[in-house]
């Protein structure tokens, strides 16, 4: 039986923890499948406690920050009355509320990725509907936000797009997105389009690494051809951190190993 979809760990009173599959349980006597051990028995006199996994993934609990990548939109959304609090940089904040399993909202202060973001519309509104979904399988979401504008109270930014996420295995995915950006002056007749790529590999029970590639659509004010982001979530049950860098791509006179850093801090309710 394969580690990635065994449902418990017994940990015994001696300290053993045994990551197992329970098959029966009789007069006293569980008859487990181990990892590494394969089909054996335990007296339940002899556990110290059960602790029950996620029978898809293995581990105890999931990223509770699976709704969002580095900077890319997932395609996933969080579950029915789920709150979250985000913190880029410790200053950008954003809060999301998720109404129903396949609808989340949010609001709060764009992360600059580039100065401009600062003077043309730090406050965003956005939704998420998720229109597809096999839990750990496949899903499909598609979104849009509005930024205000500072110096033109009038007029706003408008983001529209779509996400689709694939498990390539239980603790990996593969993820796609395609979306435009346009303004409210111009009633979507002129749009830039972009598209981005990321991977994220599961590393332990409380870490996965993200590699994120964005087009340079997104970016039309700078001379890029696209960014990459690359970096680790640290996660426990209710709360993520990220510890990643930026780097824009073929910027005149940069310096190759330059990148910009991105810190990040989630907790959900």
């Amino acid at each position: 039986m394969s580690s990635s979809y065994s449902k418990q760990i017994i940990e015994l009173n001696s300290g053993e923890k045994i990551k197992c599959d329970i098959v029966k349980e009789e007069n006293g006597v569980l008859t487990v499948v181990s990892d590494t051990f394969g089909e054996m028995t335990i007296n339940r006199s002899s556990i110290k406690v059960i602790i029950e996994l996620d029978e898809r993934t293995g581990y105890r609990y999931d990223d509770p920050n699976h709704c969002s990548l580095l900077f890319m939109p997932s395609a996933e959304t969080n579950s029915k009355g789920t709150w979250y609090v985000s913190d880029y940089e410790l200053v950008f904040m954003n809060v999301g509320y998720s109404p129903i399993d396949d609808l989340h909202i949010s609001t709060g202060f764009l992360f600059p990725i580039v100065p401009e973001m600062l003077t043309e519309g730090p406050i965003s509104f956005g939704a998420k509907l998720r229109t597809i979904s096999e839990p750990y399988k496949y899903n499909m979401s598609i979104m849009g936000s509005f930024t205000t504008i500072l110096d033109e109270p009038n007029a706003g930014i408008i983001t529209y797009g779509a996400a689709y996420n694939y498990y390539l295995s239980p603790a990996t995915t593969a993820n796609f997105y395609m979306g435009g950006l346009t303004t409210t002056e111009t009633a979507g007749m002129e749009s830039i389009f972009s598209f981005g790529l990321a991977l994220t590999f599961r590393t332990s029970e409380s870490s996965k690494f993200i590699f994120e590639y964005l087009n340079g659509g997104m970016f039309d004010d700078i001379e890029t051809k696209g960014i990459m982001l690359f970096g680790l979530r640290f996660f426990g049950e209710k709360i993520s951190a990220d510890l990643a860098g930026v780097k824009f791509l073929d910027i005149s006179g940069s310096e190759p190993w330059f990148f910009i850093p991105l810190l990040s801090l989630t907790y959900h309710f």
